[in-house]
């Protein structure tokens, strides 16, 4: 018992389970999430990966996140039913396996897609360049996902989900202050 209470974050982090993700959000307030139990989902105005719900996929104790995000925290379960394009290694091999890459996740989510020439261009861009971010990121192919993981790094908020259509992708699984 002495050794779970010791190293209860590790339990909490499950992260990535072939076509499930266990992901966090954190919100200032208890209303915001009786109104979104209430009334669905909203997607937000702005964010660094375009409008969408932003999580994280994994929970870690930051000082930064329960000051700017709060101190109450949800659970949610989101199915990437190969239609999520994950820029994280790890979670892209155990989500498409062997067809990881950007190029074969794009041609599962929908093959027309590589006969268009942004699509294209952007898929070359992001193989010679990499990075964490969707500079560029055609509307087609954005229109043709539900959304994507990304990991922004330890000096931004990590291990990130955003859910660009969260109708049967999302569900609240649990929340706790």
């Amino acid at each position: 018992m002495k050794l779970l209470l010791e190293n209860w974050q590790e339990y909490l982090n499950e992260r990535v389970y072939g076509n499930l993700i266990t992901a966090y959000s954190r919100t200032s307030r208890l209303s915001n999430i009786k109104s979104m139990l209430k009334n669905g989902w909203r997607i937000g105005d702005y964010g660094d990966f375009d409008p969408g719900i932003y999580l994280v996929y994994n929970l870690e104790e930051s000082e930064y996140a329960d000051r700017w995000y709060g101190t109450y925290v949800m659970k949610f379960a989101i199915k990437t039913n190969n239609k999520f394009l994950i820029f994280d290694p790890d979670a892209a091999k155990i989500v498409y396996g062997e067809n990881s890459d950007l190029r074969s996740q794009i041609e599962l989510i929908d093959p027309k897609l590589l006969g268009n020439e942004r699509v294209e261009s952007y898929i070359v861009r992001k193989e010679k360049y990499g990075g964490a971010s969707i500079y560029g990121f055609p509307p087609e192919l954005k229109d043709s996902v539900n959304g994507i993981m990304i990991n922004t790094g330890p000096k931004k908020d990590g291990y990130v989900a955003v859910i660009y259509k969260p109708e049967n992708v999302l569900t609240m699984i649990s929340w706790a202050k």
